[in-house]
């Protein structure tokens, strides 16, 4: 009956949200409302026992309900400047992959709790566009949103692990070891190769040491505003959030979550030039010699069949390739391999080698049309750095999906498509320099201001 009331009392906020929303500044609010959802994490009403609605789903639909009440905006007329090539396909094999579900008979539960994530990009990349469009959003704002979130969720994880007494300090009734509570409390105790034991874990209020792709994610949008603020106060806030965020992404230990901040900052450092790269290559051979030689071990242990985890991968792996080779064309539809922790793979067990090359075409689609426009964007000013930490976490975030379950997440996978509907809008032209906000602009402002002066100067 919880859920029942739940849904009755966001049916109920909806309604009253519809009569007094008569602006843009309400509309934006909820944009920006549905932005600080991403930090709810795997918060959920328990449909069924294999199927859970996840509260950033429940919004996201809200929002896009709203918006599209809100705006007479056609969708079929607009799809192209809403969505990008092939999204019409990807959903069409995301139907047929329920239609292949039902047919071996596994439960509904299941499937929808699969087949929802993808459907998750239909009212995404409407709000986005939305957002840029009508509602004049700003990345300042959208940014300083993921900030004061993921400052909160990585605090806990950071004091819990260097002060482990404090969870006996909370009612348990809040805490246990389990997804269920409002903190779950989970360290384990790793055995090296070595012979040495490393703890890693903490707290969380997502209930999950996989939040650290949450951290990972919005690294480089936070070290953008941190580089471009121009109050020093707040500069010092974000540099330490950057710092807080590593620190918590190092401790969960998750390896292909290391593996992906390796992938978005080399992809950061090389857009950036010689300056960047040689500037990246130098924190690195500084910073390398203050991590503990544990965090080494543990994160070329990956290649070590000997590994319990790395064992059971390999067997969800030759499980998946086996339900994909038995199915190749069509998939053997959602929930059908189970959770193979390798995009890769399970979606080419799911969907079939079709739906799987249709959903690579779609993000290199998407890759390719936004590098185009920051290649050309010769301009140095926050429009440009801004695009280019969305392109960094958007290539992070593989690093995760080669190594983790994060496809069966839509805690994760909404969020990234978040970035890929940006991107998008980048490739569109309907993101502009006036998005970026005074937060990000001001830098720019300033030293305008400055080659004005100095223009003036050798005119006299």
């Amino acid at each position: 009956m919880d859920w029942i009331f739940v849904l009755v009392l966001v049916g109920g906020i909806g309604i009253l949200l519809i009569s007094i929303i008569k602006g843009k500044s309400s509309m934006r609010n909820l944009f920006y409302f549905w932005i600080a959802s991403f930090c709810f994490g795997p918060r959920a009403l328990e449909i069924d026992k294999d199927f859970r609605l996840f509260f950033i789903e429940a919004i996201t639909i809200i929002v896009f309900v709203l918006m599209l009440m809100h705006y007479n905006v056609n969708i079929f007329q607009d799809y192209r400047k809403i969505y990008p090539k092939f999204t019409g396909l990807l959903m069409i094999a995301s139907i047929w992959a329920y239609y292949m579900g039902t047919t071996f008979k596994l439960t509904w539960g299941r499937i929808l709790s699969e087949g929802i994530i993808f459907f998750m990009i239909m009212p995404t990349f409407y709000i986005v566009y939305m957002g840029f469009k009508h509602l004049n959003v700003r990345f300042d704002k959208i940014i300083l949103v993921l900030a004061l979130g993921g400052m909160v969720l990585a605090m806990v994880s950071v004091v819990f692990y260097f002060a482990p007494g404090l969870a006996k300090l909370l009612p348990e009734s809040l805490v246990s070891g389990q997804e269920s509570k409002l903190i779950e409390v989970k360290y384990e105790d790793i055995r090296l190769k070595s012979g040495e034991r490393w703890n890693r874990g903490g707290a969380s209020f997502w209930g999950m040491l996989l939040v650290s792709a949450f951290y990972a994610t919005i690294l480089f949008p936070i070290w953008t505003m941190a580089k471009r603020t121009h109050d020093p106060a707040k500069k010092g806030i974000f540099f330490g959030l950057c710092i807080l965020l590593f620190v918590s992404v190092l401790i969960a230990g998750q390896r292909s979550v290391w593996l992906g901040v390796l992938f978005g900052f080399t992809f950061y450092a090389l857009l950036k030039g010689f300056k960047g790269f040689f500037f990246g290559g130098l924190l690195s051979i500084l910073l390398s010699p203050l991590l503990p030689h544990q965090i080494y071990e543990r994160f070329f242990s990956s290649f070590d069949a000997s590994q319990q985890t790395v064992a059971v991968r390999l067997v969800r792996y030759k499980f998946a390739w086996f339900v994909w080779t038995e199915h190749p064309i069509l998939g053997s539809g959602w929930a059908g391999s189970g959770w193979v922790h390798n995009f890769v793979l399970q979606l080419g067990a799911n969907m079939g080698t079709i739906g799987f090359l249709i959903f690579v075409l779609w993000l290199l689609n998407i890759f390719f049309k936004t590098f185009a426009v920051y290649k050309n964007t010769t301009e140095e000013n926050a429009y440009k750095d801004v695009h280019l930490c969305i392109m960094s976490s958007f290539v992070l975030f593989f690093g995760p999906m080669i190594g983790e379950s994060v496809i069966n997440w839509s805690v994760f996978m909404i969020p990234f498509w978040f970035l890929c509907a940006v991107l998008y809008n980048y490739s569109t032209g309907n993101v502009k320099y006036e998005h970026m906000g005074r937060e990000l602009t001001i830098v720019d402002e300033k030293r305008e201001k400055i080659l004005e002066a100095r223009r003036k100067r050798r005119r006299f």
